[in-house]
């Protein structure tokens, strides 16, 4: 899906003007041009270094620790810039004007593609766990622990030498390559280009929502612990978007109806796409989830919506941080997880950098399981008659 950007305005000698107002700043340009952008959603669009990490790109902020009603001490234009003052911790916002003009949302820029319009307006448990060595040789145990996956979302193994992570993905499927390779290390790094890659706590998250289409199944195998901190949380999304549904059904309809722009870049990618947070099948089933505060793009949304939208995001978030939603567990050398990344979201406490926690991931396909799973059905869980 093309992800259209707005036409900057003519250049002229005449210099914008920046005129304030209760819930938004409106821009008028030379030639006459408005542009309106809400105090919310300049908030969320920080790009200072404590609100976006230094190289990588991604967000720092979080939508969960951004004040929930930002207001601006003071706007202004100058240098190519819009300067914003925030009345939090006296905060500074810098928009280079060239970028608010290529984001102007106004009825006249918004591409015509669905959703970009205006738009009108299963509950937790730990995973099955299964001991690697049984489920290497026994197809019973496979059966076993995939029926698990398909019907919880995730499972355990224990027990996994390192080295294996292949090995398990070759007893259902094959392993799905991407730009991080066909496994990858997740563990602190001098120089990273990914936070995952870091120390810092994760909130619970889908990987690579910017992917058409994003890798359905994600396996974390822990090769070293030692570190303090780095506890795993996984978070059931469709439980939590039922949570959403029958306490904010606006919100629930909004986050199922509106795009999310999406986006991870590098020197060697540029991976892309528009899609909402959560995506629903025949008869309003849920079918994927896709949510990730540190590759979420700037909203392209009509001003008269764009609040709304940031709020359904922010309780949808919360409701992702509630601890009865949640399960955490420290995972030990040789334990290895395997879930749905469409279903349920992963994350993690902080961690001192200078211990040694070490994991090794690998992204697979679902449809992969699926298959593998309804051959063993056939074979050894079904009954046979004669």
């Amino acid at each position: 899906m093309h992800i259209g950007v707005a036409r900057a305005p003519a250049a002229s000698t005449e210099m914008p003007i920046a005129v304030p107002a209760i819930d938004e700043l409106v821009i008028r340009w030379s030639g006459g041009h408005r542009s309106r952008y809400r105090w919310r959603w300049l908030r969320d669009c920080c790009p200072c270094d404590h609100c976006v990490g230094d190289g990588s790109g991604q967000r720092l902020a979080d939508l969960r620790r951004l004040p929930s009603e930002p207001r601006a001490v003071s706007s202004a234009i100058t240098g190519g810039q819009l300067l914003v003052r925030w009345d939090d911790d006296d905060h500074v916002s810098r928009f280079d004007l060239d970028w608010l003009a290529a984001r102007c949302c106004c009825s006249s820029h918004l591409d015509d593609r669905a959703g970009g319009r205006r738009a009108p307006a299963g509950g937790t448990r730990c995973p099955e766990v299964a001991d690697w060595s049984v489920v290497a040789s026994s197809d019973r145990a496979l059966a076993w622990w995939l029926e698990a996956v398909a019907a919880d979302g995730w499972a355990r193994l224990r027990g996994v030498p390192a080295g294996q992570l292949s090995a398990v993905v070759d007893r259902f499927g094959y392993i799905r390559e991407t730009n991080y390779g066909r496994v990858f290390d997740v563990r602190a790094e001098v120089d990273p280009a990914n936070l995952a890659f870091t120390g810092l706590a994760l909130g619970p998250h889908t990987d690579n929502p910017y992917r058409r289409p994003v890798p359905t199944l994600q396996l974390l195998h822990c090769l070293a612990s030692s570190a303090d901190g780095g506890q795993s949380i996984m978070v059931d999304g469709f439980a939590a978007a039922a949570v959403l549904r029958t306490e904010r059904p606006e919100a629930f309809a909004q986050l199922a109806t509106w795009p999310v722009p999406w986006r991870y870049a590098d020197g060697s990618v540029d991976l892309a796409t528009e899609a909402p947070v959560i995506e629903l099948g025949s008869g309003g089933t849920m079918v994927a989830i896709r949510f990730n505060e540190r590759s979420r793009g700037p909203l392209r949304l009509d001003p008269d919506v764009v609040d709304d939208h940031l709020l359904a995001l922010r309780r949808f978030a919360s409701i992702l941080d509630r601890p009865e939603l949640q399960v955490r567990t420290t995972l030990a050398p040789g334990d290895l997880l395997l879930f749905d990344n469409r279903r349920m979201l992963h994350g993690r406490t902080a961690y001192s950098s200078t211990g040694g926690r070490h994991l090794q991931g690998c992204y697979a396909d679902r449809d992969g399981l699926d298959s593998k799973l309804a051959v063993l059905r056939r074979h050894i869980l079904e009954p046979h008659h004669d």
